[in-house]
């Protein structure tokens, strides 16, 4: 006999022991697709051939689950076939065979129907051997009625839904951004269904929940690794309203995010406990809430209520699984750091102070390590509080301490140092310039002389220490900031000198040892950039020597030289080194100043009207022009209606800009 129920539901089952994540895996997933079908329409042809003992759900959700843990591009929209085909054979809205394109193999295909239409031997209705002609049994005999057709067993549960919701996981590189939606909408869909159906199926459990939680989990952060395309950005805008819409959108999943985790807890909490949040869960959703946010006001107080129910409810018994762990302290101090709020420095200490106390209490699973104190070091950084720089340093001490004393995971890198310089580059303390100077030449003797390739100063490194130096205001400090921007310039041009040598070693075969063997690879070198040179020019406008404001012009010519002809793209002029270069004349003590920042503000408006967007002037450029003609000292009345006229053709522009705008 050809195959009945029982042998395909024999097969499938085989097919299911596939090795998971591998081709034979995503082979087998189809392989069960085309089963199942071409079963349901084997018995939705002849209800005759239908096993003894029926087939159930469970069948449908091996091929769920085969197909949900396949990892296919196709695999979502798979399951949603297979959850039609089960709900429409439990309502019996599925009473007609199957289009045959559902039916992949045409050799199984073939026999399917050859023993469909070709009948059973015995009491067939195509006039078989053993029975009267027109299939019937004799006279007399009465007729016995077909077979009823059996799907009350087939309609699905939780758990199927969960498995079509493991598909939008498993093939989360191929759904992308699309990956929580569509677990969203299934997750609906078994709401609804149980809502119709409710003493076949029960509402989604905290495992289905966690499915779908999981899924927009991954979409998010496919959102924000900006590795995927947004669908709201899909069509025709420039980069900002990409990232808007982007930004925008995990914002939303986010949110969604942080529902389904409310959602699983107050399961939990009901009892289910077919899924458990746990601490690391948590510390996902406030990842997802800080990054989404940007560390927004909001983002600050949605992850600081998670991580104090974390701590709350760990104080009752059995729920060990919820005590804040070290993952979980770095996300709500990150949190607190990127938040730039008043005050949210000593809530960070406080969170350090909480996990040092638990530590020394035997908690080893609260130990703050790099990433903490990293952290830590970020929210003084953002601070303007009092000693944020003795602050960080005490900090960065510890750290060293721990890492001599031989705890590995508490080594120091580079932007533990970046972080600690910045700090120094916002202190007014004396010797701060200095001091990051000083941690500038111990990052470039670990890197260059020890090859540590964490302590490697990039340009956040240079561009702090410049800063510092330009905010101490001391005799020389320009210069120092100068030399800085050519070292920088220097490294640059020898990286990748380096790396395109190393890149024509290996064309020629010549057993270089290539980019593979140091972090970063191709374009691991950092050219200087718009900023950079912002910084240097700051530093001569703010050392008020006779000459300092003509340096200051002399370099930032050489920045638009580059920039035009040196194909520089980084050193693309904007507003605010522009607004520099106004506000150093300014305030300088040159005759000619008002006429200078006059020129410089001109000069704008040329770069503006060549296309040039970023040099818009602004309210803070025409003011101080007319700072610079105010406050210039004319000695003849001719001198001093010259000043004038400038001052009013500065405020009469600005006033005509903001009209039109």
């Amino acid at each position: 006999d050809p195959p009945d129920e029982a042998t395909h539901a024999a097969v499938i089952h085989a097919y299911r022991r596939a090795k998971k994540g591998t081709a034979d895996h995503a082979k087998a997933a189809v392989r069960c697709d085309a089963l199942l079908r071409q079963m349901v329409e084997l018995r939705l042809r002849d209800p005759r051939s239908a096993a003894k003992n029926g087939v159930d759900r469970r069948l449908f959700d091996d091929v769920l689950r085969a197909i949900g843990w396949s990892g296919r591009a196709d695999a979502v929209d798979r399951c949603e076939g297979v959850l039609d085909l089960m709900e429409g054979l439990a309502d019996g809205t599925l009473t007609s065979p199957l289009p045959s394109e559902a039916e992949e193999d045409h050799g199984r295909k073939k026999c399917s129907q050859r023993y469909i239409q070709g009948g059973r031997s015995q009491g067939g209705g195509g006039g078989g051997n053993n029975g009267p002609p027109g299939g019937g049994r004799g006279r007399g005999r009465r007729r016995r009625p077909p077979p009823r057709t059996r799907w009350e067993n087939v309609g699905p549960a939780p758990i199927s839904y969960t498995f079509a919701i493991d598909a939008c996981v498993n093939s989360a590189a191929h759904l992308g951004s699309n990956g929580g939606d569509r677990a969203a909408d299934i997750l609906e869909r078994c709401e609804d269904w149980s809502e119709s159906h409710p003493r076949r199926c029960g509402p989604p459990d905290a495992r289905c929940v966690s499915a779908a939680l999981e899924a927009t989990l991954r979409s998010c952060g496919a959102l924000l690794r900006g590795a995927t395309p947004c669908a709201a950005s899909s069509g025709e805008g420039d980069d900002d309203d990409i990232a808007r819409a982007r930004h925008s959108r995990s914002a939303r999943e986010a949110e969604r995010a942080e529902s389904l985790l409310l959602r699983l807890v107050r399961l939990n909490e009901s009892g289910d406990t077919s899924y458990l949040a746990g601490v690391r869960l948590f510390a996902r959703v406030m990842t997802a809430l800080v990054k989404s946010r940007g560390g927004g006001p909001d983002a600050v107080r949605r992850a600081v209520d998670l991580f104090r129910y974390m701590r709350d409810e760990s104080e009752f018994e059995g729920n060990d699984r919820l005590k804040p762990n070290t993952v979980a302290y770095n996300v709500v101090i990150h949190a607190l750091a990127k938040s730039r709020e008043k005050g949210v420095e000593r809530k960070a200490e406080e969170l350090l102070a909480s996990m040092e106390r638990r530590y020394h209490e035997g908690d080893d699973d609260v130990k703050p390590d790099v990433v903490t104190y990293g952290a830590l070091i970020s929210a003084w950084a953002g601070s303007n509080a009092r000693g944020a720089s003795l602050r960080a340093e005490r900090h960065l001490s510890k750290l060293e301490e721990a890492y001599a004393a031989g705890d590995k995971r508490m080594k120091p890198n580079a932007v533990i140092y970046n972080g600690v310089i910045s700090t120094l580059a916002r202190s007014r303390r004396r010797g701060a310039a200095q001091r990051a100077e000083e941690l500038l030449g111990k990052m470039e003797r670990l890197y260059r002389e020890k090859g540590d390739w964490a302590m490697k100063p990039d340009l956040r490194t240079t561009t702090s220490v410049i800063n510092a130096l330009a905010r101490s205001r001391e005799g020389g400090s320009a210069e120092k900031a100068e030399k800085l921007l050519r070292a920088a310039e220097k490294r640059a041009a020898e990286e990748r000198k380096a790396h395109e040598n190393e890149n024509d070693n290996e064309k020629d075969g010549g057993g270089g040892s290539g980019s593979g063997d140091r972090p970063g690879g191709e374009g691991s070198y950092l050219l200087p950039d718009v900023a950079l040179y912002s910084s240097v020019i700051n530093a001569h406008a703010k050392e008020r020597s006779t000459d300092s404001m003509e340096k200051a012009t002399a370099l930032f010519d050489r920045m638009v030289e580059l920039y035009e002809k040196g194909g520089r793209d980084g050193l693309r002029p904007n507003a605010k080194i522009m607004d520099t270069l106004i506000h150093g004349w300014a305030t300088s003590s040159d005759l000619l100043k008002a006429e200078k920042s006059l020129a410089v503000l001109r000069r704008m408006a040329a770069m503006e009207s060549a296309g040039n967007s970023d040099v818009r002037s602004d309210t803070f450029s025409y003011t101080w022009v007319i700072y610079a003609a105010g406050t210039s000292r004319g000695r003849t009345e001719e001198e001093r209606e010259h000043y004038f006229a400038i001052a009013l053709e500065a405020f009469q522009e600005v006033h005509r800009r903001a009209r039109e705008e």
